[in-house]
């Protein structure tokens, strides 16, 4: 199983810089991306 746990740091990694660019994007003057809410 230590793929498993592999795999699952991986998407909370991801998860994180995803939020990352959220914030940033939320809180640039400049237009969001279509879709991004």
């Amino acid at each position: 199983m230590e793929l498993l746990s592999k795999l699952n740091s991986n998407l909370e990694g991801q998860a994180a810089e995803l939020r990352a660019l959220k914030d940033r994007i939320g809180n640039s003057p400049t237009r969001t991306l279509p879709g991004s809410g």
